[in-house]
């Protein structure tokens, strides 16, 4: 979805109106009906005959009243619907996108924060380098709205991934492992032609990762 019209009327507001302008129109006409069947219980003895055509006629105000409360039931359930699935769509960095995505992209994000964390507490140069260097990552890749949910989902996954390698040993394994997590975030941020200046930026933080990796 492109963008979000706050004054767009919500999907079932038409059927709403429909419904209860029914509703008044049969309410009227039952009060009519009424009216005039009032003024003839005076006369029933007279013309019962008058009287139970009235009563009658209250037969048609009845049944439009029963239509006019079922269209407006629709309405509402279809505001409902449209307002909860509008409630399901989040605004994340000019793009909305499922709240399932969200979810996704926020757990990870928790999840590399975590990391990073613990990389950090390590204690030594290299280690809080690599943090501050896997951080502002992180950073630049949530915050950018041009971005795709599911793309920044999986770049940091990848990014999470770095982190545990840089807690553990240097290892050809490990090293490895970084050089495949840093390929994939390129290959995943590749071709988003809108985020051109952003990808740009992340590439120079994953060459300076590189370097920090000795993958370089």
């Amino acid at each position: 979805m492109a963008g979000n019209d706050s004054t767009e009327r919500p999907k079932g507001f038409t059927t709403l109106l429909v419904g209860l302008g029914i509703c008044l129109v049969a309410i009227a006409a039952y009060a009519r009906v009424f009216v005039a069947f009032a003024r003839s219980l005076g006369s029933f003895g007279a013309n019962p005959a008058a009287s139970f055509g009235i009563i009658s006629e209250a037969i048609i105000p009845i049944f439009a009243l029963a239509m006019g409360a079922i269209v407006t039931i629709v309405g509402l359930v279809q505001i409902f619907r449209s307002k909860r699935f509008h409630s399901e769509n989040i605004h994340v960095g000019g793009d909305y996108i499922s709240g399932s995505n969200v979810v996704a992209v926020h757990g990870i994000q928790g999840n590399v924060s975590l990391e990073i964390q613990q990389l950090a507490r390590l204690n030594t140069n290299h280690a809080r380098r690599v943090a501050e260097s896997l951080d502002a990552l992180t950073r630049a890749i949530t915050n950018d709205g041009l971005i795709p949910a599911d793309r920044k989902a999986q770049a940091l996954a990848q990014v999470s991934t770095l982190a545990r390698v840089a807690q553990g040993k240097k290892s050809p394994q490990a090293m490895a492992q970084a050089d495949t997590a840093l390929g994939t975030i390129k290959t995943v941020l590749a071709g988003i032609p809108a985020a051109a200046g952003t990808v740009a930026a992340l590439n120079t933080l994953i060459g300076g990762l590189a370097h920090l990796f000795a993958l370089v």
